[in-house]
């Protein structure tokens, strides 16, 4: 059975899930159902429009837009998709008062569109097993309080076609040709990621945590396979009571590095040691020094250089 929706409503009274046909086609149209809406494994939902109410995709199923699609519901759990869905060109938006769930074995796939989970939703799970393929943007809320979990993968297709990862993204996922354009702080606590090629955008912050010196369990390190390209702003967050010393050193990138961070926001550190960051484009270090004393010739000099300043005034 198809159902064709033009430019019209349909609003479905059920006590449950209202579970759409085999296809179902909306142009310009929309669905309404209080108790939600589910899309079985096989079924197709193609078109543009809304629909409105929590929704709950089946492995086997798939969403297609071919303009501007709005799915889910503003409550907790409005939106769960463990099949496929073609955002396209175009953009298909998701509603959830929390994280709408890209769910185990779920495809999505963009080709220059935006999956939009930043203007009625709190950022999107992407989960365990779950893909993202393609060329496009992915909009999430740069909130620490209302982040995106990547824990499955998201891959661009090469650096002139990556996607756009936007919003404070956390988790233990991959990704490649991606280029963060919000926040990345990688894992949940320190991690060590393998990654592919990725880059920063100019307004983008990687935050990188330090308790300790082994990578991984201590501090964050990030190993990219490919490339990656450093722009933006490096945050580094001492956690756990962590002082660092004199000599230590904190390898978090490697890969093929290049470009620089515009701007390093860097933790105050004990008296008589200064971040030492002459490493960190060419071999992804931070180190530990010590914040050299005067020597009596520049003491010297300095005072040299005073009084032959006040003589010539």
């Amino acid at each position: 059975m198809i159902e064709v929706l033009a430019n019209a409503t349909l609003e479905i009274r059920d006590r449950d899930f209202a579970a759409l046909g085999e296809v179902t086609i909306l142009q310009g149209g929309s669905i309404e159902a209080a108790n939600g809406i589910s899309l079985g494994s096989s079924k197709v939902l193609y078109g543009n429009g809304l629909v409105a109410g929590r929704f709950s995709g089946a492995s086997g199923s798939t969403i297609e837009a071919d303009g501007s699609l709005i799915m889910g519901e503003t409550s907790p759990n409005g939106f769960s998709h463990f099949g496929e869905m073609r955002v396209g060109s175009t953009t298909i938006s998701l509603m959830d008062s929390n994280q709408a769930v890209l769910g185990a074995g779920s495809l999505t796939t963009l080709a220059g569109g935006t999956l939009d989970a930043e203007s009625y939703s709190a950022g999107v799970l992407v989960d365990f097993g779950a893909s993202v393929l393609g060329t496009g943007t992915i909009m999430a809320p740069n909130d620490p309080f209302r982040f995106t979990t990547l824990n499955g993968s998201v891959n661009g297709q090469d650096w002139d076609f990556p996607i756009y990862l936007g919003g404070f993204v956390k988790g233990v996922g991959t990704f490649d040709y991606v280029i963060f354009t919000g926040t990345h702080s990688p894992g949940f606590s320190p991690t060590l990621s393998y990654v592919g090629n990725f880059g920063y955008g100019p307004n983008a912050t990687a935050i990188m945590e330090i308790g300790g010196t082994t990578p991984g369990s201590e501090f964050d390190k990030i190993v990219s396979s490919g490339s990656i390209r450093f722009d933006g702003t490096l945050s580094v967050d001492l956690i756990n009571g962590f002082m660092p010393s004199i000599g230590q050193i904190f390898d978090l990138y490697d890969g093929n590095l290049s470009g620089e961070f515009d701007i390093l926001d860097l933790p105050a550190l004990s008296t008589g040691l200064a971040w030492d960051t002459s490493n960190l484009y060419s071999m992804g270090q931070l180190g530990i020094v010590a914040i050299p004393e005067p020597t009596t010739l520049g003491l010297l000099a300095a005072a040299s250089t005073l009084m032959l300043r006040r003589r010539s005034k």
